[in-house]
């Protein structure tokens, strides 16, 4: 008898134990370890997990992405000042689109980007945090894309055209190992064959034989569109910055150049000139038609000009000799009331 309960409270702690050890993730959130002993810190994926009783829960990162729309104000090669509208999607890089896990290859060691984050970005609250995230991402992006406006010319950037000097003497490095980029037909790619963007052609040579598969890399296509390709180059070099520092993860694509202030001004008064004309032009043509009925009128009655004049402005001249005697009247009444009051 001693024995079974013995045993049955050496289950009842066993089972407080376990489940104590027992957590959920949620989706699109991971939750980062830190071992007591250690410090080491280790990254849970969502669904249910276990803990050991020397680990506790150090932090937790909502991974979702989120979106803010932004202005950045950039100078050109020739002295002028250009506004772009863009949007900035912004996340912490620890899980892909399919919820799987991403890290950073760090001698040798694969280091979820999870980890990344929980070491590198402040610890406060999730609202404080996204906002941290935010301004760090944009002041990252705006300053590779100001790096790249300062190489166009105003001209270049409004007809939104890649510039012919780009694809001989002056195209941007590649954003990924910083290597020289060159055009081949219409695609741009990175003179480095090692780098993913170089488009060789390369196998896993550390899987078997029969598993080897060959891993084909899409370039980006050189087309009209430089606001385009603007994205694609700040985009992936801002990314690897904050995602290799941070755990950071940013899309980013521009949307259009919007017009100086002054020039959204003189369209406004563009507008209101036309507006005030249009007003203008349908005056005086209710004056020729109103002049042509008093002359049709004149012509079959033989009333003269200056009676049929004085017959038309008569109801005015009324109306405001009425009002004037009214508030004159308004005006004897309240001094009327003054003198009773006094």
């Amino acid at each position: 008898m001693f024995w079974l309960i013995v045993i049955f409270i050496l289950l009842l702690i066993i089972g407080a134990v376990v489940s104590g050890c027992l957590f959920e993730v949620k989706p699109m959130q991971v939750v980062i370890l830190r071992d007591r002993t250690t410090g080491r810190l280790t990254q849970k994926n969502p669904g249910l997990k276990f803990k050991q009783p020397t680990e506790e829960i150090y932090r937790e990162f909502n991974c979702r992405r989120r979106v803010k729309e932004i202005s950045v104000e950039a100078i050109t090669s020739d002295a002028q000042k250009v506004t772009l509208a863009a949007r900035l999607i912004y996340f912490i890089d620890a899980l892909d689109k399919d919820g799987k896990e991403k890290t950073l290859s760090v001698e040798g060691k694969e280091i979820p980007r999870g980890v990344i984050a929980a070491r590198n970005l402040p610890e406060v609250e999730e609202k404080k945090l996204i906002e941290e995230i935010e301004g760090l991402a944009k002041e990252v992006i705006s300053t590779n894309l100001k790096k790249y406006i300062s190489n166009l010319k105003m001209s270049e950037i409004q007809i939104n055209e890649i510039p012919k000097s780009w694809k001989k003497d002056r195209i941007p490095r590649c954003p990924k190992c910083g290597s020289q980029m060159k055009v081949d037909g219409q695609q741009f790619h990175c003179s480095n064959d090692e780098c993913k963007w170089s488009g060789k052609t390369k196998e896993n040579s550390k899987a078997k034989e029969s598993d080897k598969t060959k891993e084909e890399v899409n370039l980006i296509s050189v087309n009209a569109s430089l606001l385009e390709l603007l994205s694609w180059l700040v985009s992936v070099e801002s990314d690897k910055v904050l995602s290799d520092t941070f755990g950071i993860g940013t899309e980013f694509v521009l949307l259009y150049q919007e017009p100086p202030s002054e020039i959204a001004e003189a369209k406004l008064a563009e507008q209101e000139y036309v507006s005030r004309t249009e007003a203008e032009k349908k005056r005086q043509k209710l004056e020729r038609v109103r002049a042509n009925i008093v002359k049709g009128i004149r012509e079959k009655t033989g009333i003269p000009a200056w009676l049929l004049f004085i017959t038309q402005e008569i109801p005015s001249v009324v109306s405001s000799i009425i009002k004037e005697v009214k508030e004159k009247g308004g005006e004897k009444d309240e001094d009327r009331d003054k003198e009773v009051v006094s």
